[in-house]
């Protein structure tokens, strides 16, 4: 009698828990749609790759994880770690706004996915892509070398990125006015005056340590061209600011 007693618990134990698992992965499953319906509506800029990738990193990370809030900044981190994959920039701010909750322990989820902080060489080809310009890929080119090296502490990458394509722009005498590549990278004009500024203090300070060492004006981490704290070419002319 007690071993068909026991043996009817175990057969109904093992029914629950086959039961359990079935209501998991149901939630389970429903979870991942809801972010891949959540980013298709709220994330449509994107290429439909980037978000393919997104879901596959937080399908994977999601049983590692627990609690709401941080599976809520796991969704951004999965976001911004497939568009940077794959070269298409998603600016911080922007991934907050689809899935606002994820701004809490979001660095937590940045570091779990090993996602790296935001650089300008991420947001200076879509600056250029951006711009109608006929010699994109010199401006392009040209920008990258600029870039290289620079470091503005709190200072938005997307927002140096567009003073470094708009510095470029002017070496290679192109009538390119600071609206249209603010424009260009979602960003204010006065924000990339800004940084045209703090660019400019950079190179100063890159030239002394150049002369320090016996290096010329392009020392590692300089930057060349003739502009000033303004953004201003040697003769004084202010960026134009017309669209």
């Amino acid at each position: 009698m007690n071993r068909e007693v026991s043996l009817t618990e175990l057969l109904e134990r093992r029914l629950r828990q086959a039961r359990l698992r079935r209501l998991n992965r149901k939630l389970y499953d429903r979870d991942l749609y809801s972010y891949w319906d959540k980013t298709k509506l709220k994330a449509g800029c994107l290429p439909k790759h980037v978000r393919v990738e997104a879901l596959r990193l937080y399908s994977a990370w999601k049983r590692r994880v627990e609690g709401r809030t941080l599976l809520s900044a796991l969704e951004v981190a999965s976001l911004l770690k497939a568009s940077r994959a794959y070269g298409y920039p998603l600016y911080l701010g922007r991934a907050l706004e689809m899935f606002p909750p994820g701004r809490h322990r979001l660095t937590e989820a940045l570091s779990i996915l090993g996602v790296e902080p935001a650089r300008p060489e991420t947001f200076i080809p879509l600056i250029v892509s951006r711009m109608p310009v006929e010699t994109g890929h010199e401006v392009l080119v040209e920008s990258l070398r600029k870039a290289r090296g620079i470091s503005l502490q709190g200072r938005k990458p997307q927002v140096v990125a567009a003073a470094i394509v708009y510095q470029s722009c002017r070496s290679l005498s192109l009538r390119v006015t600071l609206r249209r590549v603010a424009r260009a990278a979602g960003v204010s004009e006065s924000s990339v005056r800004g940084a045209l500024r703090a660019l400019a203090r950079f190179k100063s300070a890159a030239d002394r340590d150049a002369g320090k060492r016996g290096g010329g004006p392009d020392g590692e981490g300089g930057l060349r061209g003739d502009t000033d704290a303004g953004g201003k070419r040697g003769g004084g002319e202010e960026p134009q600011a017309g669209g």
